[in-house]
């Protein structure tokens, strides 16, 4: 059955310089702008509140929670909103560059800390962190990648094994192809936080919407900076292969779908990646259908396939959500 969910990206950062605390009163009146369309997620960028500090700033953060996760933890309770907050954060007297999740009582759920932080971070004394980690909130699992991150496919792969249905990007730059990339490897809506070009890509890999400084309506007519858009999360990535038709050319279970319920489903389709996303509407289940109609989503079928690979044998097209 469909599960829509509201998503919000804030496209804004301090400015070079500009004190922290200053700098958390911009971020709450943004807030308070995004809360008017009673968003279940707000994401913010990189490190937005330390934006233009040297590295040297950085090491001295405090650990959790601290000043800011209470002072967004109250935001986040006042517009009962869950909320990624990206800040520099101490662990057992490690800095970390890492996105704090908030969720919508203001607590902490935890943390996920930049993997492959930049060679320059390195030599400021910033801590890499131990991966990809996946947050279940009350609406559905997320998970973040932290700009330098989106070079390192192998992320997106360990994500691709997590079932994650939205990922969180925050950067210091656009990340260009490498998140439609990402979107389709993990097979889950990609939204993106930068000031100049905040994204959100479909798991198709095509791109839904895009804001930013770089853009007229934003940069010259002073638009507020703000990504709104509602999912349904009750949608799934599908490979062609088996779904579509087998390899002797029979319709494969997406035919008898369309026949039978065409009105209670949506379908969308990337052609040249031979996938396409399923999406339940009212009154059925994407897992009831995957289980009427042998579906297989494409995260299991390449599960599968590596799994044949390594011991060899013919690909069945069973059902596996």
């Amino acid at each position: 059955m469909a599960r829509y969910v509201t998503v919000s990206s804030i496209a804004w950062h301090a400015a070079g310089g500009q004190p922290v605390a200053s700098a958390c009163e911009e971020a709450a009146a943004l807030l308070r702008l995004a809360a008017v369309a009673k968003p279940d997620l707000v994401i913010f960028p990189e490190i937005f509140l330390h934006a233009g500090q040297p590295f040297e700033h950085w090491v001295q953060a405090d650990p959790l929670p601290n000043p800011l996760t209470d002072f967004f933890g109250t935001l986040a309770r006042a517009y009962h909103t869950n909320l990624v907050i990206p800040m520099p954060i101490a662990v057992e007297g490690r800095c970390y560059n890492s996105a704090v999740v908030l969720d919508r009582a203001g607590e902490i759920v935890g943390h996920y800390d930049k993997t492959h932080v930049t060679i320059g971070e390195l030599e400021a004394g910033v801590t890499p962190g131990g991966g990809p980690r996946v947050f279940t909130l009350d609406f559905g699992r997320i998970a973040n990648a932290i700009c330098f991150d989106v070079n390192f496919t192998h992320l997106a792969d360990t994500l691709q094994q997590m079932e994650v249905e939205l990922l969180c990007f925050h950067a210091l730059f656009t990340g260009g192809q490498l998140l439609n990339h990402w979107a389709l490897t993990i097979g889950a809506y990609v939204l993106s936080a930068y000031r100049e070009d905040s994204r959100l890509i479909d798991m198709t890999g095509h791109e839904l919407m895009r804001i930013g400084n770089r853009y007229e309506a934003f940069g010259m007519w002073k638009l507020p900076p703000i990504l709104t858009a509602r999912l349904n999360l009750d949608r799934k990535l599908f490979h062609h292969d088996y779904n579509i038709a087998d390899f002797d050319g029979k319709h494969g279970g997406v035919h008898r779908l369309l026949a039978e319920c065409a009105d209670r489903v949506t379908i969308d389709h990337n052609y040249p990646a031979g996938v396409c996303a399923i999406g339940a509407l009212e009154g059925v289940s994407l897992d009831e259908l995957i289980a009427r109609y042998g579906l297989m989503t494409r995260n299991a079928f390449f599960r599968i396939a590596n799994e044949r690979l390594c011991v060899g044998g013919d690909i069945q097209a069973e059902p596996h959500y």
